[in-house]
């Protein structure tokens, strides 16, 4: 009888503390708000860490979703690494072709073409930037960038 009531005692208590960790599991807006902290801190590792769990966290072509995806491609950047942001970036802009952050995007992009020495690549797309996103500041900033 005993050892019944301890088996019992323990699925209940695993039971329970399932559910408690469900409860206290951080939600996608918690998730957001600790990946953009880790962001301005320049601890770009924890940050994309985060976005990514930001990204499984929530559906797609949500808001959320859309601009973790940004951001952890630019964490790559930020680690020196413009190889897999290019990719991150192209999917971006496939996925989320009039977004909000595209503009962002496709600076980024072009950033990214620059440093892997693609220069034409890279003027293309700030070219790209200034036609169809001409009143925006990554519109202003691709116009520098060519005038180097």
């Amino acid at each position: 009888m005993k050892k019944w009531l301890t088996v019992i005692g323990l699925a209940a208590a695993l039971i329970f503390g399932y559910f408690l960790n469900d409860r206290w599991r951080p939600g996608p807006e918690t998730l957001m708000n600790q990946a953009h902290a880790a962001f301005n801190r320049n601890d770009y590792r924890s940050a994309q860490t985060l976005f990514a769990r930001v990204i499984r966290a929530t559906p797609g072509h949500s808001g959320l979703r859309n601009e973790a995806s940004l951001f952890h491609a630019v964490c790559s950047i930020r680690l020196n690494r413009p190889a897999p942001a290019a990719a991150e970036l192209r999917q971006f802009l496939a996925e989320y072709p009039s977004s909000f952050w595209s503009p962002e995007a496709n600076f980024n992009l072009a950033e990214c073409e620059n440093d892997l020495g693609h220069k034409e690549a890279a003027a293309r797309i700030y070219r790209r930037i200034i036609a169809v996103f001409p009143t925006t500041s990554w519109a202003e900033y691709s116009q520098d960038k060519l005038k180097r």
